[in-house]
């Protein structure tokens, strides 16, 4: 059985709600950009184009820099393993229908 959504989120898809939850990888990618002294939001470095990517770094301290590559590889990972992992949701739905 089903929760019942109060009435302000009941328009909006169940599935789109854990989506505007922040993920547990940027909480930490937050936590880790703020100890090396960076306020960058960690979704800014994962999304950007690589000539940004390396605008942005450019002037960053060495271990700043080190962080904010592992940050983008470590978020481009998750992208692309939920990805995956709903595109062989999605296929295992149409072979059951």
């Amino acid at each position: 059985m089903e929760e019942e959504l109060p009435a302000d989120l009941a328009g909006i898809k169940h599935k789109d709600l854990f989506k505007m939850k922040k993920s547990v990888f940027e909480k930490r990618a937050e936590k880790t950009l703020a100890k090396v002294g960076l306020t960058i939001h960690p979704s800014s470095l994962i999304n950007t184009a690589a000539k940004e990517f390396n605008k942005i770094v450019h002037t960053m301290s060495d271990d700043q820099r080190k962080v904010a590559a592992e940050i983008r590889k470590k978020g481009k990972n998750v992208i692309h393993a939920l990805t995956s992992r709903e595109r062989k949701r999605l296929d295992l739905q149409t072979l059951q229908v």
